[in-house]
């Protein structure tokens, strides 16, 4: 099949270029490079990412490139600031996303959790902080006291 005027037979496919296009937003190339490489998504040509190719396909494709602050901007914050204004662990805030209490968007398996600093202040979230229920409930784990 011949290929459109100004086009080349080296397309990458659509989903991921909506993917790249969702981490812009979240994270810098570096860090997309990252996490293409990781789920095993390769160019069109076959090669792993770098930041550079990240960077290319970007321009390329008139996607913005990702800028220190911007989350803040829109008012979203990363599962560790999430979990430093909760004064809980990483891991309590990951059982409120699993749980389905802490509302959170992730672009992909491996991206980071994207979460509105609004849905900190969720009554349900307090709740289940102050009542222990984002703590694990695995019957196998024990607790540690110091003498």
């Amino acid at each position: 099949m011949k290929t459109s005027t100004g086009q080349h037979r080296w397309k990458t496919c659509a989903a991921t270029e909506r993917l790249i296009c969702d981490l812009a937003r979240v994270v810098p190339d570096p860090s997309i490079a990252c996490i293409l490489n990781r789920l095993g998504v390769r160019t069109s040509k076959g090669n792993t990412w770098t930041q550079q190719r990240v960077g290319a396909f970007r321009h390329d494709h008139g996607i913005a490139v990702y800028r220190d602050g911007e989350r803040a901007e829109r008012g979203e914050v990363t599962l560790a600031e999430a979990a430093s204004r909760l004064a809980v662990s990483r891991m309590t805030v990951i059982r409120l996303i699993k749980g389905r209490l802490l509302p959170a968007k992730q672009a992909c398996i491996g991206a980071p959790y994207v979460i509105r600093e609004t849905d900190l202040d969720l009554s349900i979230v307090r709740h289940a902080i102050e009542n222990g229920r984002a703590v694990s409930v695995d019957p196998r784990q024990g607790t540690l006291e110091y003498q």
